[in-house]
């Protein structure tokens, strides 16, 4: 059998189904979840993604790049109102 990568959202179908409906071209009914997918965090995602693929060649660079800059945006303060931002200045 091929090298076959689940994905999250078709975890409840068998992989024997994935593989009939991929190869044998097989028809068959799959329930897929719905989840929110234009939200304001996967257009963040999507954006760093796409400037990591831009700036830095191969996988592991890429992994690097994506992981030191959410990293570095959890290091920097949160402020709920812009009135606590402006009392740190």
């Amino acid at each position: 059998m091929h090298n076959v990568c689940k994905i999250n959202s078709l975890n409840h179908v068998e992989i024997t189904e994935d593989y009939n409906l991929v190869y044998n071209n097989v028809p068959e009914e799959i329930e897929i979840l719905k989840f929110p997918c234009h939200t304001q965090a996967v257009e963040r995602c999507i954006k760093l993604v796409t400037e990591a693929s831009s700036l830095v060649c191969g996988a592991e660079a890429r992994d690097g790049f994506i992981r030191a800059r959410i990293s570095s945006r959890t290091a920097m303060p949160k402020f709920n109102t812009k009135s606590e931002f402006f009392k740190t200045l």
